[in-house]
């Protein structure tokens, strides 16, 4: 399966696509990626917002597909769900990407275009790092994707209240 989604991604780069390590939850009809290393609560986050935020379905557990598409950027889901099984033929205009991390108490805020890139380029697939050419890819499609796409940093607790933070601050009108 990992050869798959390598070979996936070496040929997919070259057409603004990338496997984003991340978890992604649809709500609104817009994609909102949950990012952290592996045992952050990732997985944790996004049951959270399935269980207390109407509405609010996984497109994806953990390595969702992100593509630049017609000036927008879209989030697809993919073959590759991890731990929990969802297998959607989907996509969605991506609307923010959240880093998380786990705190005595929930705090989100907004981060700048070099904090953005300090919590996405962790996500990208690290094997393309050491290619020139698909780095440039790499850099090119992160840059777009700072351009166009929110970022905020979520220290919380796995709770409810971590959720419906998250929610309202990406979604101040809807949530």
């Amino acid at each position: 399966r990992f050869a798959l989604w390598l070979g996936f991604g070496l040929m997919t780069l070259p057409y603004h696509t990338v496997a984003i390590h991340s978890s992604c939850i649809l709500y609104q009809g817009k994609a909102v990626l949950f990012l952290g290393e592996s045992g952050t609560g990732k997985s944790t986050h996004t049951r959270l917002w399935r269980e207390h935020i109407a509405g609010a379905t996984l497109l994806n557990d953990d390595s969702p597909i992100i593509r630049i598409e017609e000036g927008k950027v879209w989030a697809y889901g993919s073959p590759w769900s991890g731990k929990t099984p969802c297998y959607k033929a989907e996509r969605h205009e991506l609307t923010a990407c959240v880093r998380l991390s786990q705190g005595p108490e929930n705090i989100i805020k907004k981060l700048s275009v070099l904090q953005a890139y300090g919590a996405i380029h962790p996500s990208c697939p690290p094997e393309f790092a050491y290619d020139n050419k698909l780095y440039d890819h790499v850099g090119s499609f992160i840059n777009h994707l700072l351009s166009s796409t929110r970022f905020y940093h979520l220290s919380c607790l796995p709770n409810a209240e971590a959720a419906q933070l998250s929610c309202q601050s990406i979604f101040p009108n809807e949530a």
